[in-house]
């Protein structure tokens, strides 16, 4: 398989998108006006979502179709450690997994983690989530203790 990682800038965003609403909805070649209104190019580009620094968004393609991604971001210590990359989202296609994308993809982030000399990269996995857990521990994580993700959505904020 010749698969190229490549990271998301504002050139190869539109053809993302595909991937992104593909994972979204499990439907491909939907509408992706979704991605195209204005309130959506104003956040990107207020929060420079494809340009930044701190936020990095890596694709795997092959066959010039987007694959699988994962999607880091930094999160800075005020100390030595100087930070970490925490990684929020790493997905691959379901016809494509077993097939190394996750790790190329995995793979560049720590290429990351190292150019910016950081201190570690995170993530979260879920208890039930076997598969993953499993393709973590080959990358190399090790599992800290019991950790429960609490989130809360804006909308439900008083």
């Amino acid at each position: 398989m010749n698969i190229k990682i490549q990271r998301i800038t504002n050139n190869n965003y539109s053809k993302f998108t595909k991937l992104i609403e593909y994972r979204r909805t499990n439907k491909q070649n939907k509408d992706l006006s979704y991605y195209d209104n204005s309130n959506m190019k104003h956040f990107m580009e207020d929060y420079k979502v494809l340009d930044s620094n701190t936020f990095f968004i890596y694709a795997a393609e092959m066959n010039n179709e987007f694959i699988g991604y994962i999607n880091v971001c930094l999160i800075p210590k005020p100390d030595p450690r100087k930070g970490l990359l925490f990684v929020d989202e790493l997905w691959t296609m379901p016809e494509y997994r077993r097939y190394g994308v996750a790790s190329l993809l995995m793979d560049e982030v720590f290429k990351l983690a190292k150019k910016l000399d950081l201190w570690k990269v995170r993530l979260y996995v879920g208890e039930d989530n076997i598969g993953g857990r499993s393709f973590y521990h080959k990358m190399g994580y090790k599992e800290n203790g019991k950790c429960l993700t609490c989130e809360v959505d804006v909308k439900d904020i008083k």
